[in-house]
């Protein structure tokens, strides 16, 4: 047996100069490849050849007798805008007993107001309140940009491509409780 241990062999300069080369080339090529196929995507969603979306417009919400009993228990429910800009938070309302009927939906803050501003729901008075400015607006969002809301198989949808009809560009509505139910 030979007693005396063997010196791992380092690896010649040129080889580890042709690795280095290559590690180097193959993590230019992947950012270009990376950049050729964000080019690639987004001249086919400019080419209408695929449709790109980052939120839904219209989604559901969830089963309606559930969320009015909800809002019957805990007031109305607020929902976070997820989309990258953040700038469409909303509350959800129910108002009266039968759980097909009565949904509102509304702007979570008055028009042009900071996100920071979101209203906050007074229990004891039944209305919304601006933190802000302390303005106060009804249980049923009068004065606030409304979405479209409709019960259907018994679960809730609720469509944020437009303001619901008879919203107006200031945010104040022209619709009553009754004329926005689905």
């Amino acid at each position: 047996m030979n007693s005396r241990s063997q010196a791992p062999r380092q690896p010649s300069r040129r080889r580890t100069r042709r690795t280095s080369r290559w590690a180097v080339l193959a993590g230019i090529l992947s950012v270009l490849a990376g950049v050729g196929l964000m080019f690639f995507i987004a001249s086919l969603a400019g080419s209408g050849d695929i449709d790109l979306n980052l939120g839904d417009e219209i989604f559901e919400v969830g089963k309606a007798e559930r969320l009015s009993n909800a809002i019957a228990k805990d007031g109305p429910i607020l929902i976070p805008d997820a989309s990258p800009n953040r700038t469409r938070d909303i509350f959800l309302q129910h108002l009266g007993t039968d759980p097909e009927r009565g949904w509102l939906v509304f702007a979570a803050r008055a028009n042009g107001a900071p996100r920071e501003c979101h209203l906050q729901w007074d229990g004891t008075a039944e209305d919304f309140v601006d933190p802000c400015t302390h303005d106060r607006f009804p249980a049923d969002g009068k004065g606030l940009t409304g979405y479209i809301v409709k019960v259907r198989e018994a679960k809730l949808y609720v469509d944020l491509r437009l303001p619901e009809a008879g919203t107006t560009g200031d945010g104040s509505s022209t619709t009553s409780p009754t004329d926005r139910q689905p």
